[in-house]
């Protein structure tokens, strides 16, 4: 059987996964699609002096009403630029959109609860601080959730990330279509039925693995690939087709162009999502009867600026503060849709987008890091069962929620690495900046190199 464990350390391996219940570690297997998926390149287009955007679009993605797509990296390859020899990502933009007229799908009819993009077929580049670093479940070099039209994924002028050879891209994607739910176990209440569908509550008849009192990731036996939210005609077996659509920024003037990498915090200390509810306490995590409080820390493994980077955050979410050395740095919170109409990227009611911690159209939001330095992340979300902010979609409990606080760094010369030794800075790798060595050696030190 092809496996994925989705546990501390773990690492990205193919193929439908295994997630092990926290309170008793009893294994819930979880199926995704086993078919092959991809995208097609549509064209490319200059866009600027040798930068050009290339659009790609996947494969059809059919689904019933109420009816779960969930995939992983083996099986789902996202083509990229591939011009060969050196060339650099600068921008990004994703939408899913309806195949019959081309069309923008609003989140309340196509919700996307993750997708997470992967630099090779296996793992991925990015860092997941404190969680077993390259080549773990959240190790992306960027993805979201409902929130990607409202995201601004792009790097700072004169930044980019840079690869030197093609590479394989791959991700994970995890969508449901939301048409249709019934409202007979909810009182009525649609968008009760809407929340239990996109948290992956459980309700009677999603599924067999779908069974009361799920934690973390095992909740995703409640909404996994081909399961199907409760809906009013589950006779209908017509299907809705969809496309994933991407348009990529890029450019193989590399030379002045500086590097970056994608780094992450998981605020939930490597489970990747909690349930919350009033008075829940879990890893990092306290409730009172109204508010959730995230709080943790991770040590930067290596010096850099941060240039880019916000906390995705699902429906409850209030905010996320980044602090540095126990100093608030900044704050990243939602934006919620207020359109009744559920107008594309302003559906009432969902976390439609993020207000920047680190936003690459700011200079003044960069900052310097220095390896050893203490990141803590702390995040509120609400549990109140009067919260009217997501309406239709109501307040209380909210299942599967995420906070993952992704950011890019652009890494220090790796010559500006010195120690400490005898009240002398010695170039030393895996040091910190020479500037930051002698201030720690005191005003008197000398610099050997």
């Amino acid at each position: 059987m092809r496996v994925i464990v989705l546990v501390l350390g773990c690492s990205m391996v193919t193929g439908n996964f295994v997630a092990k219940e926290r309170d008793t570690g009893k294994e819930v297997h979880i199926p995704t699609r086993n078919q092959p998926f991809t995208a097609e390149h549509v064209h490319t287009v200059p866009v600027g002096d040798g930068v050009f955007m290339s659009q790609y679009k996947s494969q059809d993605i059919k689904l019933y009403t109420g009816e779960a797509w969930f995939t992983l990296p083996d099986v789902t390859k996202l083509p990229m630029p591939s011009p060969g020899g050196s060339w650099a990502l600068v921008a990004s933009q994703y939408d899913i959109v309806d195949a019959s007229t081309g069309k923008s799908a609003p989140l309340s009819e196509m919700y996307s609860h993750h997708w997470l993009i992967y630099d090779k077929r296996v793992g991925s580049s990015g860092f997941n601080i404190g969680c077993g670093g390259e080549d773990t479940f959240i190790s992306n070099v960027y993805g979201a959730g409902g929130e990607m039209r409202g995201i601004n994924y792009k790097y700072p002028p004169g930044f980019g990330k840079i690869y030197h050879e093609d590479r394989y891209w791959s991700a994970n994607i995890h969508f449901i279509r939301t048409e249709d739910l019934s409202t007979k176990q909810f009182n009525g209440s649609y968008g009760a039925a809407l929340k239990a569908c996109i948290e992956c509550d459980y309700t009677p008849g999603k599924a067999i693995s779908c069974v009361p009192g799920l934690q973390n990731t095992a909740i995703f036996a409640c909404c996994f690939d081909g399961s199907r939210c409760p809906v009013n005609n589950r006779f209908d077996k017509t299907k809705k087709t969809y496309n994933l659509v991407y348009n990529v920024t890029w450019t193989q003037n590399t030379a002045n162009l500086k590097d970056v990498d994608t780094y992450v915090i998981d605020a939930f200390d490597c489970e990747i999502c909690e349930n919350l509810a009033p008075h829940k306490t879990g890893k990092w995590t306290s409730c009172d009867d109204k508010v959730c409080k995230t709080e943790g820390s991770r040590t930067m493994p290596v010096s850099g600026t941060i240039h880019w980077g916000y906390t995705h955050q699902h429906v409850g979410a209030i905010n996320s503060t980044l602090s540095i050395n126990g100093k608030p740095h900044c704050t990243s919170y939602p934006h919620y849709g207020t359109d009744p109409h559920d107008a594309p990227g302003n559906e009432k009611g969902y976390a439609v987008g993020f207000h920047m911690c680190i936003s690459p159209d700011t200079a003044t939001d960069a900052i310097h890091v220095n390896k050893g330095d203490t990141l803590t992340l702390t995040a509120y979300a609400s549990v109140d069962s009067e919260d009217t902010t997501s309406l239709p979609i109501p307040g209380g409990n909210h299942n599967g929620f995420m906070n993952l606080f992704f950011f890019v760094v652009n890494p220090d010369d790796a010559s500006d690495e010195y120690a400490c030794n005898q009240n002398k800075c010695v170039a030393q790798k895996g040091g910190v900046p020479l500037k930051t060595c002698q201030a720690a050696c005191g005003p008197n030190n000398t610099t050997l190199v």
